[in-house]
């Protein structure tokens, strides 16, 4: 990330102590100036970072995930990549590639069309879509582009445009930006890429959802294979690198950049600070909360495993979660599983408090985000039950009460103010008289706790 230049605290809710830093790029809006001189290199918006309170990544929010990093910090293989496949005269044209262009005229006579956009063509038109619309295949729609791309390189740096173009480009799944793309297709920062990576994330750009390295890398490696051969025939590798490189499978690992993936703990996070006016979904935050990355993971499983227990008893009316996601009998359409849509499983939340601080160490909302992304541990308004029996107990217990004491489990009727009766009962219908406000917790009598 970029220098950052101012911090904002604040305190949110029963996450502690949350600190949100400001990058430089964060907040520029883009102007009707620029919005009418598209050459003009403009800040891309950031996803502000969720950070776990050892540090490390457990989300991002925005509505483009981008982290900005500098050209200087890559490995030299990265921008050489992307050259490579599109826009291998990149450092010798004027933002336009005459020769690129020709060669292009000259497969569409032949019937196989092709595009000659340089990276600088590719920058303006991404960078100001609502003035260089890509979408748009007409002749003026190329001229004002090429014009604009002409432009920018009379302003700017080949390194400057380079480095925009790689923080710019989408890279499928709201991935932006060569530092996104490593962290979620790799697992690591854009620094630390090697030779085939960088190759396969060069190949993902001519289409995401093509050539996306995670639901198709067959296409994926045969495309990486094709940066590979063109970056060795064009100097930037050798032969034996190339070799070497298209040996390595295609290895992703899209969930190990984050630290404990936690994203019910991401909502609460971004609608408290939304609550605070804290625009976090503009980017460009780091948000530091009390999350204890060892944890998330161990309540999910904990969640689980209790939910799968009932669900196995024998008798279990209900729908399980098994028989939500099992495959269906058969691909044929008309037979396709009904219970594929459904949610109504067995649910649960789990909530890790500080007993000292109160501070929240994992929060799991319920079974599969994906599936059911409501949040129950906080958005869920349905009474404890006798799960708040623990907390008069230990009230029970601060106030001197020993769990040796002898309290009567028997009939007992309390006026309201509504002038009722509140008569309560056990689920047993019964009442077990003389016992130990232990025994009393450990047999849940309600008479006692009441």
């Amino acid at each position: 990330p970029t220098t950052p230049t101012r911090a904002l605290r604040m305190t949110v809710a029963a996450l502690g102590a949350v600190v949100l830093v400001l990058n430089t790029a964060a907040g520029q809006g883009t102007t009707g100036a620029e919005l009418k001189e598209p050459w003009r290199l403009v800040a891309a918006p950031q996803s502000s970072l969720v950070l776990a309170r050892d540090g490390s990544l457990i989300g991002e929010l925005g509505a483009e995930l981008r982290t900005t990093v500098p050209l200087a910090t890559l490995p030299k293989h990265v921008p050489q990549a992307f050259i490579a496949i599109e826009d291998q005269r990149f450092y010798q044209h004027d933002g336009v590639d005459l020769v690129g262009i020709a060669g292009a005229l000259r497969d569409a006579v032949r019937g196989n069309p092709r595009g000659a956009s340089t990276i600088t063509q590719q920058l303006v038109g991404n960078m100001h879509p609502e003035v260089i619309d890509r979408s748009d295949r007409s002749l003026g729609r190329k001229l004002r582009e090429q014009a604009a791309a002409r432009e920018m390189e009379r302003h700017y740096t080949k390194d400057q445009v380079l480095e925009a173009y790689l923080n710019q480009i989408h890279f499928g799944h709201r991935w932006y930006g060569i530092e996104s793309a490593a962290r979620h297709y790799f697992g690591k920062p854009a620094a630390r890429l090697g030779l085939a990576e960088a190759a396969t994330l060069a190949a993902v750009i001519n289409g995401p959802s093509l050539f996306d390295p995670i639901s198709r890398p067959d296409r994926a490696r045969t495309r990486r294979n094709l940066v590979l051969s063109l970056m060795a025939g064009q100097g930037f590798i050798t032969k034996e690198q190339a070799v070497a490189a298209r040996a390595e499978p295609v290895a992703v690992a899209p969930f190990d950049g984050y630290s404990a993936p936690s994203p019910w703990f991401v909502d609460v996070v971004r609608v408290q600070a939304e609550r605070a006016g804290v625009a976090v979904r503009d980017g460009g935050f780091r948000i530091h909360t009390t999350l204890d990355p060892a944890l998330p993971r161990a309540a999910t499983a904990a969640l689980v495993d209790g939910l799968e227990e009932i669900e196995s008893q024998p008798g279990y009316p209900h729908l399980t979660y098994a028989q939500r996601h099992r495959p269906p009998a058969s691909s044929r359409p008309s037979a396709r599983d009904s219970t594929a849509a459904r949610t109504d499983y067995l649910q649960g939340a789990v909530v890790a408090l500080d007993p000292f601080t109160g501070d929240v160490r994992a929060l799991v909302g319920g079974r599969d985000y994906t599936a059911a992304p409501f949040n129950r541990a906080v958005d869920g308004l349905r009474q404890p039950g006798s799960a708040f029996k623990a907390f008069v107990y230990a009230a029970a217990v601060a106030e001197s009460i020993a769990p040796t004491t002898i309290i009567t489990d028997t009939v007992i009727a309390i006026p309201m103010e509504n002038r009722t009766m509140y008569r309560p009962e056990n689920s047993d219908g019964q009442f077990l008289g003389n016992l130990t406000l232990r025994n009393a917790l450990a047999k849940s009598r309600n008479a006692v706790t009441v």
